[in-house]
């Protein structure tokens, strides 16, 4: 999470951002427990050291009945990793299951391809 009018990394470099809460998105320490209706994690998850850890986070602050969605490229269509040294992992839908089941904390309700090399998963 930048803080407001900070700009990211690749793509995000030429977009500032429009949040307000700097904090490391594996410790969500500004925020209470479920005090969060919804966390869009678009083109992150793959950029994580603990990935677990950040998922597990992310439920503690999710209100009940709050959505994750989660955009990672697709390592079937996209090598991921060689496109951008910055990854840590690469994902294809079975191995992003099997990595939201290990947190415990969600069930995939969707997947799709929202884009050629990419998957979303809520």
């Amino acid at each position: 999470i930048r803080p407001n009018g900070d700009y990211g990394v690749g793509y995000n470099s030429l977009i500032p951002s429009g949040g307000e809460v700097a904090c490391d998105v594996v410790e969500l320490t500004p925020f209470a427990d479920k005090s969060v209706d919804a966390i869009l994690a678009k083109h992150l998850t793959e950029h994580l050291i603990r990935p677990i850890q950040a998922l597990r986070e992310w439920g503690r602050v999710l209100k009940d009945g709050g959505r994750l969605g989660i955009l990672v490229p697709d390592w079937r269509y996209c090598e991921a990793i060689s496109c951008d040294p910055s990854n840590t992992a690469a994902y294809t839908p079975d191995s992003l299951k099997d990595i939201i089941a290990a947190s415990g904390c969600f069930k995939v309700t969707r997947t799709e391809s929202v884009e050629p090399g990419y998957v979303f998963m809520v």
